[in-house]
């Protein structure tokens, strides 16, 4: 890595290699190091996809690609790894430089050489390991900046308490590291054990053990029905025998964030069935009851709720279905287990102690303090139904991801009834007990719901009106509720636009109290890893407020989704915004690179599979928090306020740095063109390379990736990028020329026909080495594995060109703005855009062309087919947007994009809609064909912006 320069008499100059740096701040770096030797330092510098080696204090410039042309395709190499320094010739280092006259094999000579030279080997390698040493940690060095965040924790009291465990059903917790936790688990003895199916009685399986962590699979359906993001909630858990109802309200107050209370309702369901005769078959209907007891059926599919079905096939007879004779089933009874957990997360300082009754038999609350909290203590209140037995635990969490497991392990079989029970006071050696949990065993039956509250009191808050309990609880609830109405028509205005069906109307709050209800807050450090690190390194230990994209699947943040969540969140409440957006800036490092997925904590990184929990540096997510800022800017240019205009001086340089970050490492190597990283090029089992990095993961592009790509949706990414930073500038008085002048220069006509635009394919396309002749097959006998997975074949040889595919990725420059009002190339677009054998479908715009061979097929044998023909709420969001935008700009196409908004519009609420009706959930994407959900729900992540 280090070259010994030549010798002059008493001088000595070492020659310090460093490898790829990114972004000026390194190559600083390694000029302070030049400067701190005085100039005696001669350096080499090695640029993205140019190796550019500078020599002799940079009087001599050379290019040098490992000696072959940079354009020879079949001399490729990865640019994502450094090239060799240049090499002197064997023997020419000392050659002419010695004085004349003296021997070369004197002793004198030999030993000053010796002296010279091992003097300049130690300080080439003490360079070389400082250098290599400081480069490792850039990687987990944070911005070096005024962080945007200013006000955190218990100076923004309305918004320290909430919801923000997403992941789970429900819990409360502050917005602080080591946070008090309270939350909740429950199960059904139905759900302990296997039962045989009874011919009067619902569906049963085999489910996990208690009902904690919100998972796909559980058959539970988890809705807000109301949720502000701040003071009040109100959820239905749907499970299969009963529901909970999950109310919780806030009251700030004291010097600790006040109190709440939330209150927990179960209410059995009441179920029919269908008489049935053999050989015939037989359905179980959940319906509803009138106010006249007559029954109705909800729906006859699944998985609204869960119907079943025998069947026995009888050959010499027709299969018929029964006429519809209900017959009501007595009202059903559960024997439910509610548990109310109170314990800590990581690192915290606090402490818990139970509280009992008089006779000591029966736990009635739990007091503690935490430097957060001050004192407090929380009460649990019987309201009505039928206890027959409470039982508690106190014993060591074993950290906050284990409280399930640690529940479990604690339960005995007692009583006559054999039910459940929490053993008590149970010691761990070497633990302290930082966990209580409070079971509450009823018999849910019709008529007699279970319902008692669990209240928070702050200790500081000593002038409160009254608890939060009974009638005072109900008001507060009635004032927030009332107030979120107000607000909700207010901002959306969906009576104003017609909208008038108390259905939609709901369907309207639900989309946003789902996306409010999915904010959580996470504290801990994520695990990176650059070039220069052997093995992962963690991240600052740093809080992050956030959206997730769903409960059940994602229940933490992704970058680019949290720009798409934000244009819904910020039309609610743009403090809300800014808090988040602030958050997620001050994670940068000093590179200008934020980690796409950001798991932590515990409890985050249990739920997220190994290979995604390691970020590299390299790898970048779509910008799509510049979508807010645009939006915010819209918003503020008139009526910019000192404290909005405070925060976009503090987001300012960190917007900068991304954007800078993204030009340094994303660049292609033909000038005005980007590349994404992360594709892998030796996935033998891919038959298509994934591109994580894009937000797109299966989407085909170039078959065989390398550094000739170029990739059309992050050229328009940056494009807009440019344009959005430019007017940012100006509002805030910050030089906008360059990022004005990189806005022109990317999105000129010229520059992106020449780049991306198909004349043979008629859109504008992908580039790179491409074979449209690739399978997947069985590899050579003879067989390692009896059953091995399929592996790519290139049946054709791939070579540069266009990559024809057609989907999403081809509208982006339509997407966001950078075609011309009354270009050709837009009347192509919008010809194109309702054409059914292309993205057109009656439920919106499907990811890939139908006649696209890569339409719907899997990836390997395991990977289903993700954006490969499937319609996604956020790109159709962008599609609207773009119709919108050239509808109500002058130009020809107006009237065409206006009528294409208008149906597109109408065909995906109408999806989303039906299914939320049907299913009761919002989806992560829905099938092209049938217009059902597909993938993983919850999904209020960009789903939610259908309200939009």
């Amino acid at each position: 890595m280090a070259a010994m320069a030549p010798i002059e008499q008493a001088t000595l100059r070492p020659i310090v290699y460093y490898e790829f740096l990114q972004g000026h701040s390194a190559r600083a770096a390694a000029d302070n190091i030049c400067a701190a030797f005085k100039g005696n330092v001669v350096h080499y510098s090695t640029a993205v996809d140019s190796s550019e080696y500078f020599t002799e204090m940079g009087v001599k410039r050379r290019k040098q690609h490992l000696g072959r042309d940079r354009n020879d395709g079949d001399n490729r190499r990865d640019p994502n790894v450094a090239p060799d320094p240049p090499q002197l010739a064997p023997g020419k280092l000392l050659k002419g430089r010695l004085k004349k006259g003296k021997s070369k094999s004197s002793p004198a000579f030999l030993a000053n050489l010796l002296k010279v030279g091992g003097a300049s080997a130690v300080v080439v390698v003490g360079l070389y390991l400082a250098i290599q040493g400081y480069m490792e940690t850039r990687v987990n060095t944070p911005f070096k900046s005024e962080k945007v965040t200013v006000r955190e924790g218990l100076e923004v009291p309305e918004r320290f308490w909430g919801t923000y465990r997403p992941g789970t059903y429900f819990g409360m917790k502050t917005r602080t590291p080591g946070s008090l936790v309270v939350g909740l688990m429950w199960l059904s003895e139905d759900n302990i054990k296997t039962y045989e199916l009874p011919p009067l009685r619902p569906p049963y399986g085999i489910s996990s053990f208690a009902r904690h962590w919100c998972q796909v699979g559980e058959d539970v359906r988890a809705n807000w029905e109301y949720h502000d993001g701040s003071t009040f909630g109100t959820q239905i858990l749907y499970d299969k025998t009963f529901n909970i109802r999950v109310t919780f309200v806030k009251e700030i107050g004291g010097r600790h964030g006040g109190d709440w209370t939330f209150q927990l309702e179960v209410e059995p369901k009441v179920y029919f069935h269908v008489p049935c005769q053999p050989y015939q078959l037989f359905f179980a209907f959940l319906v509803n009851i009138s106010e006249d007891d007559s029954p109705s059926i909800i729906s006859l599919q699944k998985p609204l709720f869960e119907f079943m079905f025998n069947f026995i096939y009888d050959a010499e007879q027709n299969i018929s279905y029964i006429p519809p004779i209900f017959h009501q089933v007595e009202h059903l009874t559960s024997l439910t287990h509610i548990f109310i957990y109170i314990t800590f997360e990581e690192e915290s300082t606090g402490w818990i102690e139970p509280v009992f009754d008089s006779g000591k038999s029966s736990l009635k609350g739990v007091v503690g303090s935490t430097p957060y909290l001050g004192n407090f203590d929380i009460e649990f209140e019987h309201i009505s139904g039928a206890v027959i037995d409470t039982y508690f635990l106190r014993t060591a969490s074993l950290g906050i991801e284990r409280v399930h497991d640690v529940v479990k392990q604690s339960l005995v079989r007692v009583g006559q009834r054999s039910v459940y029970a929490l053993i008590g006071e149970q010691l761990v050696p070497n633990h302290e007990s930082d966990l209580i949990v409070y079971e509450v065993i009823s018999l849910v039956q019709a008529g007699k719901n279970l319902q008692f509250n669990v209240m928070f009191k702050s200790g500081s808050f000593t002038k409160r009106s009254a608890f939060l309990k009974d009638a005072y609880f109900v008001a507060q609830l009635e004032k927030h509720r009332t107030a979120f109405e107000d607000s909700f028509q207010h901002v959306f205005n969906l009576r104003e636009h017609g909208i008038h069906n108390e259905s939609l109307l709901s369907f309207g709050k639900a989309a946003l109290s789902n996306m409010l209800g999915s904010i959580g807050y996470f504290y801990g450090s994520s695990r990176v890893i650059s070039h220069y690190n052997k093995q992962p390194v963690p991240y600052w230990k740093a809080p992050l407020y956030t959206g997730v994209p769903s409960r059940s699947f994602f229940p933490r943040g992704f970058l680019w989704d949290e720009g798409f969540h934000n244009l819904l969140i910020a039309q609610y409440n743009k403090e809300m915004t800014k808090d988040i957006m602030s958050h997620w800036f001050d994670l940068m490092n000093v590179e200008g690179w934020i980690p796409r997925e950001q798991i932590l904590g515990k409890e985050a990184r249990q739920r997220t599979p190994e290979p995604f929990i390691v970020q590299h540096n390299t790898n970048a997510n779509p910008p799509a928090f510049l979508l807010t800022v645009e939006y915010l800017l819209k918003e503020w240019k008139d009526s910019l306020t000192t404290q909005d205009a405070a925060f976009l001086q503090r987001l300012w340089p960190r917007l900068v740095a991304w954007y800078n970050w993204f030009n340094t490492t994303q660049g292609g190597n033909v000038p005005g063109s980007y590349r994404w990283r992360g594709r892998f090029p030796y996935s033998e089992h891919e038959l298509n390379p994934k591109t994580l990095t894009s937000g797109f993961d299966d989407y085909p592009r170039a078959s065989h990736p390398d550094e000739h790509e170029r990739h059309l949706d992050l050229h328009c990414w940056m494009a807009f990028s440019s344009k959005v930073l430019s007017d940012l500038a100006d509002l805030i008085g910050e030089d906008s020329s360059r990022f004005q002048g990189t806005y022109h220069y990317l999105r000129d006509s010229k520059l992106l026909d020449s780049l991306y635009w198909s004349d043979e394919y008629g859109a504008f396309t992908d580039y790179g080495m491409h074979s449209e002749n690739v399978q997947l097959q069985k590899p050579p006998l003879p067989y390692k594995n009896p059953n091995p997975d399929r592996v790519r074949v290139t049946l054709e040889p791939a070579k540069l060109t266009h990559v024809n595919f057609f989907g999403y990725l081809n509208l982006f420059p339509f997407f966001l703005h950078l075609i011309e009002p009354n270009s050709p190339r837009l009347k192509k677009i919008l010809d194109d855009l309702p054409n059914p054998s292309l993205l057109w479908t009656k439920h919106g715009l499907r990811s890939l062309a139908k006649s696209s061979n890569f339409y719907q097929r899997k990836n390997t044998d395991h990977d289903p087919p993700y954006w490969r023909g499937d319609i996604w709420m956020n790109m159709n969001f962008l599609a609207l947007r773009a119709l919108h935008h050239y509808a109500n700009v002058p130009g020809p196409y107006k009237s065409q994009a206006q009528e294409l908004y208008s149906k597109l519009r109408m065909n995906v609420i109408e999806t989303i809609y039906n299914e939320y009706l049907r299913t009761g959930y919002f989806w992560e994407r829905y099938s092209d064909k049938t217009g059902q959900g597909k993938g993983c729900s919850p999904f209020n992540g960009w789903t939610s912006l259908v309200l939009l």
